[in-house]
């Protein structure tokens, strides 16, 4: 997620903006064309709406330099665990 209440509920301690930060080092490192990198999402987390799911497919496939492999999971919570 790039939303930082979502990130947060995630027990994430990134934000948008290493997001954005990391893609940046990567691009600068290896260029726009052999950046080599992949993202992971994940979708049914509590309080990600319809339209924040949207905004997030939408920022990962704007990235530049482009992930190579985008990832979508969806949040599966098991009994006995948080």
């Amino acid at each position: 997620s790039f939303d930082v209440d979502i990130l947060s509920t995630m027990g994430r301690v990134h934000r948008s903006a290493d997001i954005y930060n990391s893609v940046k080092m990567i691009a600068e490192v290896f260029g726009e064309d052999k950046a080599n990198y992949s993202i992971d999402l994940i979708s049914g987390v509590p309080g990600l709406s319809l339209a924040g799911w949207t905004e997030a497919l939408h920022k990962a496939v704007s990235l530049r330099p482009k992930p190579r492999h985008i990832s979508v999971y969806d949040l599966q919570v098991e009994s006995g665990t948080t």
